[in-house]
């Protein structure tokens, strides 16, 4: 009997499912019955992120070696697992790795833009929105994160202008004209 393809074919199902713990009891079986495919460190990855095990994410990634590097997503995933455990730097340095790989990906720019906003430095986010909007097709929830920190910059006139963009784009969202007005009494 093959083991190794039952354990990670039950824990794939049971991942698929939306059953993480079972899922990792199965992935690890196989791991242990020497399952030696490495994107099965991507599927513990997710799971550990459901149950919001976010060390344990950033291990399986880091474990999944090079199948951890061939998507976005998962730079993504690895950064904001650092952010979770507090540690700002790390996150950081995996976004640079991930623009450095995918440059033309633009979510890696508005995380970078967030994490500064998050911690209050406005003025530096800037520079990271910038390269976002010039990546990018933005939601609603973009264009006000930006005005937000062009806003609280004292660039009116941008923020105005940025807004102006967005409420064409996004006719009926109500939040996008309230801040407009607000920029245009500022």
């Amino acid at each position: 009997f093959d083991f190794v393809r039952y354990y990670t074919l039950t824990g794939v199902m049971h991942h698929e499912r939306g059953y993480p713990d079972v899922s990792n009891v199965f992935l690890q079986k196989a791991i242990a019955e020497g399952q030696d495919n490495p994107s099965i460190y991507l599927y513990l990855a997710k799971n550990h992120w459901q149950l919001e095990n976010f060390p344990e994410v950033i291990q399986m990634i880091d474990r999944a070696g090079e199948a951890a590097k061939k998507s976005e997503k998962i730079y993504m995933m690895k950064a904001e697992a650092h952010k979770k455990t507090g540690d700002y730097q790390a996150a950081w340095q995996v976004l640079d790795e991930g623009i450095q790989r995918f440059p033309d990906f633009a979510k890696f720019y508005m995380q970078k833009f967030y994490y500064m906003v998050e911690l209050g430095f406005f003025e530096a986010s800037l520079e990271y929105a910038d390269a976002f909007l010039q990546r990018s097709e933005y939601t609603a929830k973009d264009y006000l994160a930006v005005a937000y920190a062009l806003r609280s910059n004292g660039q009116y006139e941008k923020a105005a202008a940025l807004l102006e963009t967005a409420v064409l784009r996004h006719p009926g969202d109500e939040k996008l004209i309230e801040l407009l007005g607000q920029v245009y009494i500022d």
